[in-house]
């Protein structure tokens, strides 16, 4: 015997709903009702029509009789059209639930309990005064023991067990109950609901309905041709499903995506299972020399760390931060993203594949000068990478992030010696994406330099005079000691002749000019114009910084004189004789 149930929507005069049984295994059909719910309102006196049927929208789901053939319930829903604030939604208003004496010729309403919200979606009769009704919530049923009032249950939660709205239901007595629902749940009772065992049947897939062949021995059939059978209460199944993966996208970063050390790289997706439900997203960055990231270094085994999720698997994310091995390396990352549903069945997700930005910069302080003679000085920069730099001396403090120039000026701090500049480089003013540095001397301190011979008021007038002297440098080192001969009439001594301005001689060293000396030979023109003669000794430093010594000045050349008008005191002539005497002259 089976009894049908549905309705014909109508937008006034109510909803049309129809009810027929058939007792020859569906060769004949009766109808025992056809009419709508909520018909217009009649004066009971007249029998006229007092007013319109009730706005609406109302429907039969399910209907079962129990084993004396004339018991029996039939449950639906009703909504409220023109709900939401611009009353283009359809809002759910209750549960409704009628009951049979009869055999379905009349049916009563019965009061339906408070629910979770949601649709009933199916009702078995159990006996003549036991019935159970499942959909209206999360692991909740509905139950009448006496026939007419109704209770709501909720089951607890079970640990490996998804949360489920239970979509069928069967019964074989009062005792034994079996219902399936979403995410392939499926939970029985041997005692009339007291307990209940709740399980996922294999492929984890919707079941839509199910059927009590015995207590122990139960079909359900769901979505992806799921047809399963058990004979053990649900221990074991046989029978047929196909379980699929779960799906999903990788939707960052983009294909092509650029790898900077120490900026975070978001990884975001999405991830959907028609079955039991994603239970799990994982990803996995992998290096093109099959390295994987385990979120602390590369290593061989194939890693997959955890994502995270906000809404249940629907959207997720996670974040990887490159290293700068990686930056170095100029190897390129392919993302690949993993969704596990609740029964272990996963799929791999193809994510992008990065570009190949390996990280390159350089540093020149002073264009690469060794040494450099003041603190501030002028740098060229250059990096591929980063918005903003700063810079740091000998390993000090760095400076405040500044935004990236090709140019800087630095200050190298007090004290010669070494200094090394590095610069940092990031794209994000907190990670550093690569460093370059470089080094110079400081060298402020000027060289001493002093003349040792000849002594003042020394005489040329012999073959050849010795100038010799000393030098010393702290920091980068005496590099040249110089030696300058000048006469009086500002001529200087170029090693073969007087020449107008300065002539600077290069003196010989074997101590690295800690000593040092120059041979000058007096020519005849020198010793026969008699005129003093200035030595000048300097020295230069390697960076370039310079000293001058004291100079000597040579005594006049003996035996010269000049007598005007034989030696008169005073004369009144314009022209005079005048006697002049140099020993070894021969001009004038």
């Amino acid at each position: 015997r089976a009894v049908l149930g549905g309705q014909q929507l109508s937008t006034g005069g109510g909803d049309i709903a129809y009810r027929a049984s058939t007792a020859d295994g569906g060769a004949t059909w009766t109808k025992r009702f056809s009419g709508p719910l909520y018909p217009a309102p009649v004066d009971p006196v007249t029998g006229e029509v007092t007013g319109p049927a009730p706005t609406t929208i109302a429907q039969i789901a399910a209907l079962d009789a129990a084993p004396d053939k004339t018991t029996g319930w039939a449950v639906g829903n009703e909504w409220n059209p023109g709900g939401g604030a611009d009353g283009s939604k359809v809002t759910y208003k209750r549960m409704l639930i009628y009951r049979t004496t009869d055999g379905g010729s009349t049916w009563t309403t019965q009061t339906a309990p408070a629910t979770g919200g949601s649709p009933v979606a199916a009702v078995t009769a159990a006996d003549g005064s036991t019935g159970y009704a499942c959909g209206t919530g999360l692991r909740q049923y509905l139950k009448t023991s006496n026939g007419t009032t109704w209770g709501t249950v909720n089951q607890a939660f079970q640990a490996g067990v998804p949360n489920a709205y239970y979509l069928a239901i069967d019964s074989v007595d009062a005792n034994n109950v079996v219902m399936a629902g979403t995410s392939g749940v499926v939970a029985n009772t041997t005692d009339g609901g007291a307990t209940w065992t709740r399980r996922v049947a294999p492929g984890g897939a919707s079941l839509r309905g199910v059927s009590m062949l015995s207590a122990t021995n139960w079909i359900v059939v769901g979505d992806g041709e799921t047809v399963l059978r058990t004979t053990d209460s649900g221990a074991t199944w046989t029978g047929s499903t196909l379980p699929a993966a779960p799906t999903g996208s990788v939707s960052a970063p983009a294909q092509g995506f650029s790898v900077v050390a120490g900026v975070p790289v978001t990884l975001a997706g999405t991830a959907a299972d028609a079955g039991v439900g994603v239970q799990k997203v994982e990803y996995r960055v992998r290096r093109s020399d099959s390295m994987s990231w385990n979120g602390v270094a590369w290593v061989a085994a194939d890693t997959w760390l955890p994502a995270s999720t906000t809404d249940g698997w629907s959207t997720w994310s996670a974040s990887f931060t490159p290293d700068t091995a990686l930056v170095a390396s100029g190897l390129t990352v392919s993302v690949t993203a993993r969704a596990t549903d609740a029964i272990g069945n996963f799929g791999e997700i193809t994510g992008p594949t990065s570009g190949v930005t390996p990280f390159s910069a350089s540093v020149s302080i002073e264009g690469g000068a060794p040494y450099a003679t003041t603190q501030n000085v002028s740098l060229a920069v250059s990096a591929n990478i980063g918005t903003q730099m700063r810079w740091s001396v000998n390993g000090g403090a760095p400076s405040a992030w500044v935004p990236y120039a090709t140019t800087a000026s630095v200050d190298l701090g007090a004290g010669d010696g070494n200094k090394t500049v590095t610069f940092d480089f990031t794209a994000d003013g907190v990670n550093v994406a690569g460093s370059a540095s470089d080094s110079i001397v400081l060298d402020t301190g000027v060289p001493s330099v002093a003349l040792s011979a000849p002594g003042a008021g020394f005489s040329y007038n012999a073959a050849s005079v010795t100038v010799s002297g000393t030098s010393s440098d702290s920091g980068s080192g005496v590099s040249s000691a110089q030696v300058r001969v000048r006469r009086a009439d500002g001529r200087s001594w170029d090693g073969s002749a007087w020449v107008a301005g300065d002539a600077w001689l290069t003196a010989m060293t074997s101590d690295a000019n800690a000593t040092w000396s120059l041979t000058w030979t007096p020519d005849a023109d020198v010793k026969a114009s008699g005129q003093i003669v200035t030595i000048s000794a300097r020295a230069t430093d390697a960076a370039g910084l310079v000293a001058n010594a004291t100079d000597v000045a040579s005594g006049v050349l003996s035996g010269q004189s000049v007598t005007l008008a034989g030696g008169a005191a005073t004369t009144s002539q314009t022209s005079v004789t005048a006697a002049v005497a140099a020993t070894g002259a021969t001009h004038m």
